[in-house]
């Protein structure tokens, strides 16, 4: 064998890089082309984040596009364009940017991968760490890929969940 392993340390090590490969190749079904077909309560999460009337009620029905683009093993593109509406961020894993995620307001967005799923926490502007952006997170975005093969994002505040839901676009 190349590599012979004497230690726990050692064997803990090569254990880490094996689920870090493992991780890695799950989320790579998410980077691509997704367009919206279905959504359920987004108008009342619009409502939450403070839209107005119209956006409440024509946004859920407008079909998104979503673009993610992993740019490096340590950023993530995601463009999200529908009809009037276009919003393109780069975020850090494991890092903080501020984004407004089509709300009116800037907020800190900690980025993370958490069992094959890409989440977006975010927080108050400002927030003093990552650990702060997600502990006084305000609404907690999750991506995944379902056992369909589609995408579906899964937006959670404290007063209201809402899907949407996208298939592959070539």
């Amino acid at each position: 064998p190349l590599v012979s392993i004497h230690s726990g340390s050692a064997q803990l090590q090569c254990s880490s890089t094996h689920r870090q490969r493992k991780i890695a190749m799950e989320n790579s079904a998410l980077f691509g082309k997704w367009e919206s077909y279905k959504s359920d309560n987004l108008d009342v999460f619009f409502e939450k984040l403070g839209m107005g009337w119209l956006q409440q009620k024509i946004g859920p029905k407008l079909t998104s596009t979503l673009l993610l683009e992993k740019l490096s093993d340590s950023e993530l593109k995601l463009s999200v364009s529908s009809l009037g509406f276009h919003d393109e961020t780069i975020f850090k894993v494991d890092g903080i940017v501020q984004w407004s995620g089509g709300a009116k307001e800037l907020h800190d967005a900690l980025t993370k991968w958490e069992d094959g799923k890409l989440v977006i926490y975010t927080g108050p502007l400002n927030s003093a760490s990552a650990d702060d952006v997600k502990a006084n997170s305000q609404v907690k975005i999750v991506r995944e890929i379902t056992g369909d093969g589609e995408l579906l994002m899964t937006i959670i505040h404290p007063e209201v969940t809402a899907t949407r839901h996208y298939k592959k676009k070539n």
